[in-house]
């Protein structure tokens, strides 16, 4: 009983490293409130867009996923996208959001608090973000970023 006890819990802990990793290899590339029209792989639903983007690695060609609309019984729609899309492919679409595939690390690629929540960052505190994204070295500066006001992703300064 113990040992079963030991695995179940060895594979919840596996399963939440998973989910971590997996959330932020996907970034709402086009901001919130879009939907990629590419036709869709499959369709289904999820509790969470970490669950849908771990369907998305589990799928081959999948490239990204739109998540959200109305929850039904805690559950909202994920559609797992064939390719990646382009501003020519994704609209306007209130409650929903298109998160495309990056290998990009989320600090590095980082130009600000609102770059990281859109990577999944979701806790206040202090992050490294690239403030000169244009030079062909990440400086990496130590900032504290507010993710719980209006929605996150504040860069918050003092004098």
């Amino acid at each position: 009983m113990k040992l079963i006890l030991a695995s179940v819990f060895i594979i919840d802990v596996i399963s939440s490293i998973r989910a971590a990793v997996y959330s932020q290899r996907y970034i709402a590339l086009y901001g919130t409130n879009t939907l990629s029209v590419k036709r869709n792989m499959t369709i289904l639903t999820t509790k969470s867009r970490v669950l849908c983007g771990q369907m998305c690695n589990l799928l081959y060609g999948c490239g990204g996923f739109n998540f959200g609309g109305k929850r039904t019984a805690g559950l909202s729609q994920c559609e797992l996208k064939q390719g990646t899309s382009s501003m020519h492919t994704v609209q306007y679409k209130e409650d929903v959001t298109y998160y495309e595939k990056t290998e990009q690390d989320p600090f590095i690629a980082s130009r600000d608090c609102a770059d990281l929540r859109n990577f999944g960052i979701t806790a206040s505190g202090v992050y490294q973000v690239n403030l000169d994204s244009d030079g062909d070295k990440p400086e990496l500066t130590d900032v504290y970023c507010d993710m719980d006001t209006d929605d996150g992703g504040w860069l918050v300064s003092r004098n």
